[in-house]
């Protein structure tokens, strides 16, 4: 039997026990205190299992990246949140793993879905009998760390890939010189594989007699004292080719190291040859001279050869040191411009050779940029036989100036005689026929005027001289009178020939009536000479511009044997037309030539439409200023109840009178066939509608002209109405048969719009009124000469036909005038009596016109200013400066257009007259 322990000492004793073990439990909370404080600040995720994997501890970082809270996670499963191989991996409670997991990378699920790699450490927790009673776990979120080891790996990669595909040479190598890094294209230019090049130095890319120098380079590019090394590198096979190095430091893998970049110069070596090649071999003269000195670098074998100097004499040397350029100025301007504007194309310039010559040249120059300095680039084109060749032709123009004028002035002194008798037979009193007749052979002696004004223009235009003049002229009398000169030509071929107006052409405008003339009578002429049979037409139509400006569209078409594609494309040069059965005069050539350089100088353009055996369009077109609109100038006959009937076969002239009479208050209307026409008057004769006037074409189908008048006469209707002839102007035997017909009058094809309203008027005794509405009359009243002017009036001319047409023009004019012979006998009389008006002739025997008038000016000195008009054959260009210059007033050129001397002299002796 045990002994009995006191109780005092028994609960003593639990006591004692009770206070130990809270102690101890307080000293445990205490450290479960600070070890959760201690896990929370941790900056990985740790968390606790027990033996069953459950967790029992999760730490704020822990709640971070898997986004669960600790309420969340404790007392679930590990594996709530690990993906595979996580739980595979680790072995946590597996007894058959006694070593801890240390770093190992892989996948867990964040709360929000997304998988995140981690990189996590497992150690198991064991009791004292060895016995696992749960784990401890500790990872960390790597994302951040992949994506930038990532990053690194990608940008790596990027960078191999772009300097493997660039054409420089690229590489690295250390301080020391050893190669560390090459791209692709060393590898591949220089025939070394990368191995080889990983085990080579720098200076082993040099030839061998290269390498001292390149190591001297090299150094002075490692002390910054130089950027580049202009040595080539050697190929694997012994080659070389050219390089550029450019280098600077850097750091590769955390060492200090050489970056170098290589261009291949192999291209730019090879073009250099080649210049070399062409500037050595080139026939024109090159040179290469320093900008800033403008010494000579490098000449070719041209440059030398030419000016006869050796390579030693001019390298090193200026042009100005040598004498080479004979026009100093010239040659500093030409220096001055290629700096500033870094280039010269063609300036002529003259250079003396070495023994003295004389060369002629056409520089251009360009200013190249080195890296080392500025040179210039200088080539010259020998032009010395151009120039001579130059010379020889200005020399033979004016020879055939000269020989041109004086051709003019020998024709034009005749025809000054013929035209001016024409025009004093055609106001005498004729008949109808001898009318005619005058009015042929003036348009004859036309026609040859044109001809020499061809020649003269083109002298012209060679010289650069042909002026374009701005006066006031009625387009329409133009159009037609250039047109009618031609009309004998066309119907003696039995063509057709029209001229029509669209209504927007303006009736008046400003230009050159002459020039429009001339192209006109070239180009319609020509479709004349061409076509065989059917038609030619003359159509005027106009687009207005701004400010009054219209541009004039011409449109001359013919029904001729059109021109070939081939031949369209000749003839944009030179207007030739080729293979036609008969070969274009010099004069048609000629003509259509100058015609496309006056529509040029116009401001427009000449252009053509062709189909082989169809006919040829030709068109041209020019601006002009608008002086008086179409809607200006109405003709309106003042008489009620005019009727006319227009009787032709062909269409598009009944159309072209209907037009004319549209707006002049004049009924128009048409038949086609004699029973159309019998049929219309019938009709009409009970009405307001009855004709008053028929137009009869001289040959309808089945009855003449001449047949329908007695038949017309026969019947009751028709016994009073007017006719008129519409007959071809070639046709004048018809004209004293129409008279015995009883024909009131007569028109010329292509009918005229004013010829055709005078016929009216003078068939129906209209008044003529001397208003808007009849121009014409308005126009000759303002043209009578006044009959109270009386100049005084002196006349040299050595020509005896030419003086005998003036006096007597000026006497028809009212005027009187004395005679000289020549210019000594004119300063004679001119010394003893007084004159207002001296009408000089310019090549004369004794005294010409010119020293002439330098005299009568030296008379008069500052008391008297007597009025010179120049009366001149001689045409060309300068001729009217001649005259201006040797002190005479007014200039015409002959055949004298009397209308223009006569309102000089009235203009001259009214001014004189007022003062």
């Amino acid at each position: 039997m045990k002994p009995e322990i006191p109780e005092a000492i028994v609960e003593s004793t639990v006591k004692q026990d009770i206070v130990e073990r809270k102690a101890l439990e307080n000293k445990l909370f205490k450290k479960k205190e600070a070890l959760e404080k201690l896990l929370n600040i941790l900056p990985s995720a740790v968390y606790t299992v027990d033996s069953n994997r459950v967790v029992t501890s999760w730490n704020k970082r822990a709640e971070i990246l898997t986004g669960f809270s600790a309420s969340e996670a404790v007392g679930k499963e590990c594996l709530f949140f690990a993906l595979e191989p996580c739980d595979k991996m680790c072995g946590l409670l597996d007894k058959a793993v006694n070593k801890p997991v240390l770093q190992k990378m892989c996948k867990i699920k964040h709360k929000s879905g997304e998988i995140r790699p981690i990189l996590k450490s497992v150690e198991a927790i064991f009791d004292e009998k060895g016995n696992v009673t749960g784990g401890i776990e500790c990872f960390e979120d790597i994302s951040e760390k992949l994506a930038a080891e990532n990053e690194i790996k990608e940008g790596r990669e990027n960078f191999n890939r772009f300097f493997n595909s660039i054409d420089d040479l690229f590489m690295v190598s250390s301080s020391a010189g050893e190669i560390t890094y090459i791209n692709k294209a060393i590898s591949e230019k220089l025939g070394y594989t990368t191995d080889e090049l990983l085990n080579m130095h720098v200076y082993d890319l040099h030839p061998a007699e290269h390498r001292a120098e390149a190591r001297k380079i090299y150094e002075a590019m490692l002390r910054n004292e130089s950027d580049h090394c202009p040595l080539p590198f050697q190929k694997k096979d012994g080659s070389c080719i050219p390089v550029e190095a450019r280098v600077w430091m850097g750091k590769w893998n955390g060492i200090d190291s050489v970056y170098c970049n290589l261009k291949d110069l192999s291209n730019q070596q090879a073009a250099l040859d080649k210049f070399y090649r062409l500037f050595n071999t080139s026939s024109a003269l090159m040179a290469v001279n320093n900008v800033s000195d403008k010494k000579f670098l490098e000449v070719n074998t041209a440059f030398l050869d030419k000016l006869g100097f050796s390579r030693e004499e001019i390298i090193g040397k200026s042009a100005h040191e040598l004498g080479l350029f004979i026009e100093s100025e010239k040659q500093s301007e030409a220096a001055k411009a290629i700096v500033e504007k870094g280039q010269i194309r063609n300036v002529e310039l003259k250079l003396k050779t070495k023994d003295g010559q004389i060369l002629c040249g056409l520089f251009s120059g360009e200013v190249i940029d080195n890296p080392v300095e500025k040179t210039c680039l200088t080539v010259m084109t020998d032009i010395t036989e151009q120039v001579k060749s130059k010379e020889l032709a200005e020399t033979a123009n004016i020879a055939k100036s000269k020989f041109l004028a004086n051709m003019s002035h020998e024709i034009r002194t005749p025809m000054n005689g013929i035209l001016g008798f024409l025009d004093l037979l055609q106001t005498s009193n004729l008949s109808y026929d001898q009318k005619e007749y005058v009015r042929e052979a003036k348009s004859a002696s036309e026609v040859l005027l044109y001809l020499i004004n061809d020649i003269l223009d083109l002298s012209k235009i060679e010289a650069g001289k042909l002026s374009i003049e701005k006066t006031n002229f009625n387009l329409r009398t133009v159009v037609e009178d250039a047109v009618y000169l031609l009309a004998s030509k066309a119907f003696s071929k039995n063509l057709e020939l029209y001229v029509t107006f669209s209504n927007s052409v303006p009736e008046e405008v400003v230009g050159d009536s002459v020039r429009i003339r001339q192209v006109l009578y070239n180009l319609v002429g020509n479709a004349v000479q061409f076509t065989s049979m059917g038609e030619v037409s003359v159509n005027v139509d106009s687009i207005e511009k701004e400010n009054d400006t219209v541009m004039l569209v011409f449109e001359i078409k013919d029904t001729g044997i059109g021109i070939s594609e081939e031949d369209l494309q000749k003839l944009s040069q030179l207007f030739n037309q080729a293979g036609f059965s008969e070969p274009i005069s010099a004069g048609n050539s000629l003509g259509l030539e100058i015609s496309r350089e006056l529509v040029r100088m116009m401001g427009g353009e000449v252009t053509v439409k062709s189909v082989p055996g169809e006919g040829s369009t030709f068109f041209f077109n020019a601006y002009f200023k608008i002086a008086k609109r179409a809607s200006e100038q109405q003709l309106v006959v003042k008489k009620s109840c005019v009727n006319v009937l227009v009787i032709d076969d062909n269409a598009k002239n009944r159309k072209i009178i209907s037009s004319y009479l549209q707006g002049s208050g004049i009924t128009v209307f048409e038949a086609a066939d004699v029973g159309s026409a019998f049929t219309t008057i019938i009709s009409k004769a009970n009405s307001n509608n009855r004709i008053n006037l028929a137009f009869i074409k001289n040959q309808m189908p089945g009855m003449n002209c001449f047949e329908m008048a007695a038949a017309l006469k026969e019947m009751t209707a028709a016994k009073d109405i007017r006719l008129i002839l519409i007959n071809p102007a070639s046709h004048k035997e018809n004209i004293n048969k129409a008279i015995e017909h009883g024909f009131s009058g007569f028109l010329s094809k292509p009918v005229r719009r004013d010829d055709l309203m005078n016929c009216i008027s003078a068939a129906l005794s209209l008044p003529k009124e001397e208003t808007k509405e009849n121009p014409r009359a308005a126009e000759e009243q303002i043209n009578e000469p006044s009959k109270q002017l009386k100049p005084r009036i002196l006349l040299v001319e050595d020509n005896e036909t030419n003086a005998k047409v003036i006096v007597y023009m000026l006497k028809k004019h009212g005027w009187v005038s004395d005679i000289a012979l020549n210019g000594q006998e004119a300063l004679n009389i001119f010394s003893e009596k007084s004159y207002d008006i001296v009408l000089m002739d310019c090549q004369m025997p004794v005294m010409d016109g010119y020293e002439c008038t330098s005299k009568i000016r030296e008379l008069e000195g500052d008391k008297k200013h007597t009025t010179v008009i120049a009366l001149t054959a001689n045409a060309m260009q300068d001729d009217r400066k001649r005259c201006i210059d040797a002190g005479m007033d007014e200039y015409i050129t002959k055949p004298i257009d009397y209308d223009l001397m006569f309102k000089m002299i009235e203009d001259h002796t009214e001014r004189v007259s007022s003062q």
